[in-house]
């Protein structure tokens, strides 16, 4: 992940597959990889989507996006053809089409996880789930869209007859508790934490 004209300027890596090639996010040509994954011989692919279901994923830039793909692609790197595929919103009918694909795909399965290949299933939240936003800094925002999505590949990864039981189980593995730690004061991270409430 390289989010433009956020997370730095595109980079090479020396070794294959890239080849001297600049990477930059995946959002750009292949915004769910999983076909890349089928290509490459996969023949079972799990898609982990962070939108949930029937979200429009095709909507017009907001005034920062447009600014910042002139900005980053055009001035600043130079990648003309990047550009006019961004400003023309190419990568989000990409997107849009790659979520019904995995839809499609996932649908195919019988019971016993047959059907044609690639076998894929997708996971994502069910329709109307509450999303974090891309430049979300609140930490207890972040918690809960862990918590949401915990939830949503448990109830759909989960054998036996525990489904719809994700949110209760994810509240488990995630307690409220891991909010009352200050990761910048307390070092070694939450299993640490733990053991000073054990002490106390």
């Amino acid at each position: 992940m390289l989010l433009p004209g956020l997370a730095g300027p595109p980079i090479r890596l020396p070794r294959p597959p890239a080849n001297g090639d600049r990477l930059i996010d995946a959002l750009v040509y292949e915004p769910l990889p999983y076909s890349s994954a089928v290509s490459d011989g996969a023949t079972h692919c799990l898609v982990l989507r962070t939108r949930p279901d029937g979200v429009d994923v095709t909507g017009e830039p907001s005034f920062l996006e447009a600014m910042i793909t002139k900005r980053f692609f055009l001035k600043k790197c130079g990648l003309r053809r990047i550009f006019a595929r961004m400003r023309n919103q190419i990568h989000k009918l990409v997107y849009a089409r790659q979520v019904i694909e995995t839809n499609e795909l996932s649908k195919r399965r019988g019971s016993d996880g047959g059907g044609a290949s690639p076998h894929v299933l997708a996971v994502a939240m069910e329709p109307g789930s509450e999303e974090v936003t891309r430049l979300e800094l609140d930490r207890k925002q972040i918690f809960e869209g862990v918590r949401r999505g915990f939830a949503a590949a448990y109830d759909v990864l989960v054998v036996g007859g525990k489904r719809g039981d994700g949110m209760r189980v994810a509240r488990e593995v995630y307690p409220d508790a891991i909010l009352d730690y200050d990761p910048a004061v307390i070092k070694g991270g939450y299993e640490e934490y733990l053991k000073m409430r054990t002490i106390k």
